[in-house]
């Protein structure tokens, strides 16, 4: 009986700080862009497209290291990995957005995230570093082919030969906390 009642508070604890979370990221207002302005974003690499993150939300880019696993967890999350003394939830970003998992190699490389006092960390195949576009190059039409994951793309842009995908990483991450809140509370039906 003591070790139910013990589940059960840890799960109201668990769901607090999942809605938390929530709340801290939806408070998150996006920037306004002005056609024209230049945007410093970070480049990574999943599979064989290149992705774009507002450099703001970067806190630092380590290499995956010890990375325990999380039983029971869904597909897209890895684990937690100690990030300087802090542990940081790892999600798998390929996964989240459909994409088929690549080998783990010496270029792949963990981008923690930090919005106040949260940290996620996100593990891509490489991390390619910043770049400054203009925001004139976005283009204004595009499709793809992801299915539930297209609201997740703020943009995409031409540059220099390469399609770059713009991602709304708050979004992303405001949709992880609900599914995970989802769960916690038994509605979960997203894998």
């Amino acid at each position: 009986m003591k070790v139910e009642k013990k589940k059960e508070e840890q799960a109201v604890l668990d769901k607090k700080i999942l809605k938390e979370r929530a709340l801290h990221y939806a408070q998150k207002q996006d920037e306004v862009i002005l056609k024209g302005e230049r945007v410093e974003f970070f480049q990574v690499r999943l599979n064989k497209e290149t992705y774009l993150i507002d450099m703001p939300l970067i806190e630092e880019v380590v290499s995956p290291e010890r990375i325990s696993k999380l039983p029971k967890s869904k597909p897209f999350m890895l684990g937690v990995m100690n990030v300087r003394g802090e542990l940081v939830l790892l999600l798998d970003l390929a996964a989240l957005l459909g994409l088929p998992k690549l080998e783990e190699t010496e270029k792949s490389k963990v981008i923690v995230l930090k919005s106040g006092s949260d940290r996620t960390g996100m593990v891509v195949d490489q991390a390619l570093g910043s770049l400054k576009i203009d925001t004139g190059e976005q283009q204004t039409h595009f499709s793809h082919s992801k299915g539930d994951q297209t609201d997740w793309i703020k943009g995409l842009f031409q540059h220099e030969g390469v399609s770059k995908i713009w991602l709304d990483i708050p979004k992303i991450l405001r949709e992880v906390t609900d599914q995970l809140n989802n769960e916690l509370e038994g509605n979960s039906s997203i894998d």
